[in-house]
């Protein structure tokens, strides 16, 4: 189910819709959330991003707040490169028409609230966006660690730090016409002694300027690289820059090529052609993808259940109960669980299911530990059950059983889906899952030492003979042994059993022959 209704300030895209009011609306800032309906935190943020729209159309702000459905849409958010959710993009007003240009929205990182995305869009409101001079791009916080590092790292990094000044031109240059004028200097054919780019201290909090300690605006920094993450820049002071865009030519083209000129041999702290070199501060190196893990999803057996599922496991174990006496291939969500389990794979979860069928089974055994009663194993063939466990430091479950006999959002056919089982995933993850604490953490004991009683028959393993005027008996898990025999096996090896002797011909008692132990 959608998200947003059609009585809702927020302003609903599929396809269609988002060409007409985005892709060629290039006058319109719109703001556009891609969701999915079972997101957690995409739910969360919808009473405020409605909130923000109709405060935004109260203060009659030029700003349009819509939102697209990827599971209605799916081609749509991968066209735009939506890989998690909520991602939230700004069109700005003024972007080059068409879909098939070079631009790229700007991806909003602000706080989840009211007040911030109002804010973040009555300022963005007032900019018109024009595209970069390749020659002196707007940086971003996040890229200056591969702006100063990366690439041929022998040509000089030249960066304008500007604040309070709104640049564009009838030419379209986002950025000050003066700093590509300057640049040109420094470009022959495809070969560049010096870098250029420049960032407001409006962008990312101001903080490409706080890094370098840049207080007072405009300010021009070089920089040079080691190549190793480090380095050494110089900064030309507002007071040496100038105010003209001619001074400003003039002296930011003499301070690069005096960086230019400087021994690339710069120590810290030093004076090397004239100026004086500090240490590069360090910004955050670029995100690498994180390593894809393994999908964990499996049977819950007595082999595998500490590993996937208890102390052996650091994370949340997810649970499906229901009848697949066939195994797997009497599971018909098999394909869709395992589809889950790849989805979620590197996130810290394991996904297992268990046949519930048989009452005096191991695994019903096991999930009772959890509190599930007989009756709800029995309705599992037409109402599965979802059982959460934690173990640790602080052992805790919880349990969510799927009502089919009603219509649910998690539920809209009367059977069960595996939109349940991705809801209760996302609350987990969304922290909107109650657990209940957790005092014994229950064994799931091996079928083979087990009978429809939950006792073992000793005379499943030894023969029943009689042993002179005694007889050996087996005692269960319920009544303690008293007697600890030391036997020798075939080839000498000493084992031991927990054994009892009782009187000769007592009926009903399992006997073991003397020589059968030998």
């Amino acid at each position: 189910t959608a998200l947003y209704d059609s009585d809702s300030p927020v302003v609903s895209l599929d396809a269609k819709t988002f060409k007409s009011r985005v892709t060629n609306d290039v006058d319109a800032f719109v703001l556009v959330e891609f969701y999915a309906p079972w997101c957690g935190h995409c739910k969360k943020l919808a009473p405020e991003y409605e909130a923000a729209a109709r405060a935004l159309k109260k203060s009659k702000t030029a700003a349009t707040l819509a939102a697209v459905d990827c599971d209605a849409h799916k081609s749509l958010c991968d066209a735009h490169g939506v890989s998690g959710f909520p991602t939230i993009k700004a069109f700005l007003a003024g972007r080059a028409k068409g879909s098939g240009s070079a631009y790229k929205p700007e991806t909003y990182s602000g706080s989840r609230d009211e007040a911030s995305i109002v804010r973040f869009c009555e300022d963005k409101a007032k900019e018109k966006h024009s595209q970069d001079d390749p020659l002196a791009p707007r940086l971003a916080y996040e890229h200056a660690h591969g702006f100063l590092h990366h690439g041929d790292v022998s040509a000089v990094r030249a960066i304008l730090l500007t604040s309070g000044e709104a640049f564009g031109s009838a030419s379209g240059a986002s950025g000050p016409a003066w700093l590509a004028s300057a640049a040109v200097k420094f470009k022959k054919g495809k070969t560049r002694t010096a870098v250029f780019a420049y960032a407001r201290q409006e962008d990312d909090k101001g903080g490409i300027a706080r890094n370098f300690g840049v207080k007072d605006f405009p300010a021009l920094v070089c920089a040079r690289s080691d190549g190793n993450d480090n380095g050494a820049f110089s900064t030309l002071r507002a007071s040496e820059l100038g105010t003209k865009a001619g001074d400003k030519i003039r002296n930011a083209k003499a301070f690069v090529e005096t960086c230019v000129a400087a021994s690339s041999d710069i120590s810290n702290e030093s004076t090397n052609g004239g100026l004086a070199w500090k240490a590069l501060p360090s910004f955050p190196p670029p995100r690498r993808p994180r390593k894809v893990n393994d999908a964990k999803y499996a049977e819950l057996t007595a082999t595998n259940a500490r590993d996937v599922c208890l102390e052996g496991f650091a994370g949340t174990c997810v649970l499906l109960l229901l009848h697949a006496p066939d195994g797997e291939g009497s599971l018909p969500e098999h394909e869709a669980l395992g589809s889950l389990a790849r989805r979620y794979r590197n996130d810290p979860l394991s996904f297992v299911w268990a046949d519930v069928s048989d009452k005096h089974s191991a695994a019903c055994d096991f999930v009772k530990g959890f509190g599930v009663d007989d009756e709800t194993m029995k309705r599992a063939e037409t109402t599965p059950t979802l059982l959460a466990v934690k173990t640790g430091t602080r052992n805790r479950f919880a349990v969510r059983v799927v009502d089919t006999t009603k219509s649910t959002p998690e539920n809209s056919d009367h059977s069960f889906t595996t939109n349940a089982y991705v809801r209760f995933v996302d609350d987990i993850l969304s922290g909107d899952v109650q657990f209940k604490p957790l005092q014994t953490v229950p064994e799931f004991e091996p079928e083979y030492l087990r009978d429809a009683s939950g006792v073992v028959e000793f005379d499943d393993v030894l023969e029943e003979e009689e042993v002179e005027g005694t007889s050996l008996r087996f005692r269960g898990d319920d009544t303690a042994s008293t007697t600890l025999a030391d036997v020798d096996d075939e080839e000498g090896e000493e084992i031991a059993l927990d054994l009892e002797i009782v009187p000769d011909g007592s009926e009903g008692e399992e006997v073991v022959a003397d020589d059968e132990l030998r």
